[in-house]
């Protein structure tokens, strides 16, 4: 078998730059070689979730921090990205809104048209329902520094917003849920 060694291998302009083949071919490597510097993105490197169970209502019109539905995570470089996965059991006799957080600032759904409410909404239940709630969301925070994750709730009128449970909330007839949110460092 025939074998190349060399130190470094420079193309015709003079870059190291190498290309092996063409654009979507493949380059195959003997068993037990391992290949360094391809890609390095969409890794995960760590994961913190945190679940609430106990139950939160709100009569605010404001968006208001949820009580304990809210995680911190600090990546390892300010390249990095965070998936957001929210999973929020909501319910209200009339409508309300929720938002995502980071460092107590709105980041989703954000909107800054005048006179609009920022928030998703959701629409009037029965006494007797509740919606689980749902977001996956990359954020770019360009930071190697803790962030704090949280949600935000607020009711459009004067009827409470309720979280991991239903408006009317009697024992043996209406369900209790429980809410989480979940972050993923994904390098860059």
């Amino acid at each position: 078998m025939s074998k190349l060694e060399v130190r470094s291998v420079t193309n015709l302009d003079g870059e190291t730059d190498l290309e092996l083949g063409k654009s979507g071919g493949t380059v195959t490597l003997a068993d037990g070689a391992t290949a360094v510097g391809f890609g390095g993105g969409g890794k995960l490197l760590q994961v913190v979730q945190v679940v609430k169970s106990d139950i939160f209502s709100s009569l605010s019109t404001t968006m208001i921090a949820v009580p304990g539905l809210s995680a911190s995570i600090t990546p390892s470089s300010a390249t990095n990205k965070i998936l957001v996965n929210i999973g929020l059991a909501l319910a209200s006799s009339k409508f309300s809104f929720w938002s995502l957080r980071r460092d107590g600032v709105e980041i989703a759904p954000l909107n800054t048209d005048a006179g609009y409410i920022s928030g998703w909404g959701l629409g009037a239940h029965t006494s007797d329902q509740m919606s689980l709630e749902s977001l996956t969301y990359l954020d770019s925070p360009s930071s190697n520094s803790s962030i704090t994750y949280s949600v935000a709730v607020s009711s459009e009128s004067t009827r409470e917003v309720y979280v991991n449970r239903t408006p009317n909330d009697l024992v043996n007839q209406n369900c209790r849920g429980s809410s989480y949110i979940t972050l993923m460092e994904v390098a860059g």
